[in-house]
Order: C-alpha cells, then sequence, then structure tokens
C-alpha cells in the first residue's frame, strides 16, 4: 500500500487491532500483501493472483472476502461474526481483499 491519508488509516487500525486482540482471545498475524499480476486480460490476472493465495492456511483458515459485490455489515455484525469464528474453535481468519 503506498503512503497516504488511507495507508495511515490503515496502520492506526492494525496497530489498534494487534494491543486488542489478545484481551479478546484473538492473535494478529500481520499482513501480507501479494504482487499484483501484470497480465493483460482480467481472468488471467485473477488466476495468477489466486495462485498466490496457496500456501497460506487457506485450508483451515474462516475465510472473509471482501468485495464490492459482497453484503454489507454494520460494526455490530461484523464483530460478532469474528466473535462465532472464535469461539467456534476457528484459529485462522484470512481477511482478502482483491483488488479492482
Amino acid at each position: 500500500m503506498k503512503s497516504g491519508p488511507e495507508r495511515e488509516l490503515v496502520d492506526r487500525y492494525l496497530d489498534r487491532f494487534g494491543k486488542i486482540a489478545p484481551s479478546v482471545g484473538l492473535e494478529f498475524r500481520g499482513v501480507q500483501q501479494t504482487s499484483e499480476s501484470r497480465a493483460r486480460d482480467a481472468p488471467t490476472r485473477k488466476r495468477e493472483e489466486a495462485r498466490n493465495l496457496v500456501g497460506t492456511d487457506a485450508d483451515s483458515a474462516r475465510v472473509l472476502l471482501f468485495d464490492e459485490r459482497g453484503k454489507p455489515l454494520t460494526s455490530q455484525e461484523f464483530a460478532a461474526l469474528i466473535g462465532r469464528w472464535r469461539d467456534d474453535g476457528a484459529k485462522t481468519m484470512l481477511a482478502l481483499i482483491g483488488g479492482a
């Protein structure tokens, strides 16, 4: 992520989460950004970028995919979802934000 106001906001929230997470039974492992594909067409870009996720904990993780076509959640609904996953014994949650 390039520097600027968006990056500062992300850094601020990640810092807050890292401090609060242990008190509610969560562990923050950080952020990993994958390289953007240079393919010319969207389907090829999607395939290449999806391959970059292989090797993560995706097989045993709860996956949260952020997409403009997804269901919007309130802050309370979002917190309840993560809490439910934690209470159900999920050890890993991947939050994926796709490219345009």
